[in-house]
């Protein structure tokens, strides 16, 4: 289950992307951001995928959907990773999710790029 993380605030909010994503944790990632959105008008958001190691065919609709309905409104999207995969997903993510996207290893360094500039 993805977990949102205590560090979130405002119109930035982090979350723990779990070791396999599943279409049901789209359904609690939407509702979020929809509330953020509606009161910000954006969200800049980080997926901590440390964890993260695939998704499920079940879950790519979701996936797409996701991306579609979020890809103007978040403006910044930081992937926190550790290993170059993690890193792939970053250039990946940027023309489906954000309109701006950066990989970090160190997830201190991320919420402070994601708090930069937000509000």
């Amino acid at each position: 289950m993805a977990q949102k993380l205590p560090e979130s605030s405002g119109s930035v909010v982090g979350f723990h992307i779990p070791k396999i994503m599943e279409k049901s944790d789209y359904a609690e990632l939407t509702p979020e951001l929809e509330s953020i959105v509606a009161e910000f008008g954006h969200v800049e958001l980080l997926c901590d995928m440390r964890d993260f190691r695939w998704e499920k065919a079940s879950a790519w609709g979701a996936d797409l959907a996701f991306g579609k309905e979020f890809h103007g409104k978040i403006t910044k999207m930081a992937i926190v990773g550790d290993s170059l995969p993690d890193e792939a997903l970053a250039v990946l993510a940027k023309p489906f999710y954000a309109r701006e996207v950066k990989y970090f290893s160190d997830p201190a360094d991320a919420w402070d790029w994601l708090r930069a500039d937000a509000g």
